[in-house]
Formats: structure tokens, C-alpha cells, sequence
């Protein structure tokens, strides 16, 4: 009976580590969904952000350069999805904040209203 009672316990145990490891499977789960509406949810305000610059900001040439600049700053960012690499996720939340940094210092030079930003944003 020594020799059973050791093989139970392990049997115990890995069944308890498989439940915790669903649990954490599903949890993973949940949170790549949650990370990934975040940041489609970011994606779109900087697009909508690109557009209020364009279509409000009044000095021609300081709008071109700063769309210019972020253009750039979107094409020398190389991600590779198919590796589905932690690095890249991070590469992307970078390039986000990054990004949102760039329109909101450009939207202030241009003069482009904070209020209607906002506004725009509730409309959609």
C-alpha cells in the first residue's frame, strides 16, 4: 500500500496542474482579445486623428511634413506575424504610442482644436 499511495498523490496532482493549466489557456485567451480590441480601438483613433489633422490644420506645408514624418515612421517598422513573436506584439504597441505621441504634438503646432477632436471621436 506504500507504493500506491505516492502514485495517487502524483495522480492527484497532475490532475490538478492540467485544471490550472485550462484555467490558464483560457485565460490567455481572454486577454489576447481584450489586448487585440485595445489596440484595433488605438489603430482607429490615430487613423481618425490623421484625418482631423489633415482636414483642419491650416499651414499646408507643416501638415504635409508631419503626415510625411508618420508615413515614415509606419514604413520602417518591420514586423513579421507569421513568427508570432512577443517582440512584435511589442513593436506594434510601440509604433502605436509612438504614433499617438507624433499626431498630438502635431495637432497642438497646427493648432488643430482638442475640442474637436473629442467631438469627432464621440461622433464615432
Amino acid at each position: 500500500m506504500k507504493e500506491s499511495s505516492p502514485t495517487l498523490f502524483s495522480s492527484a496532482l497532475e490532475e490538478k496542474i492540467r485544471a490550472k493549466l485550462s484555467e490558464l489557456s483560457i485565460q490567455l485567451d481572454q486577454l489576447a482579445a481584450a489586448y487585440l480590441l485595445r489596440l484595433h480601438r488605438e489603430i482607429d483613433n490615430l487613423s481618425l486623428q490623421v484625418s482631423l489633422l489633415n482636414n483642419h490644420a491650416l499651414d499646408s506645408q507643416k501638415k504635409v511634413k508631419a503626415l510625411s514624418q508618420i508615413l515614415k515612421t509606419l514604413e520602417e517598422v518591420q514586423i513579421q506575424p507569421e513568427k508570432g513573436r512577443r517582440k512584435d506584439l511589442k513593436k506594434i504597441d510601440s509604433l502605436i504610442g509612438c504614433l499617438s505621441e507624433m499626431l498630438e504634438k502635431s495637432g497642438k503646432e497646427l493648432k488643430v482644436s482638442s475640442f474637436l477632436i473629442s467631438l469627432e471621436r464621440q461622433i464615432k
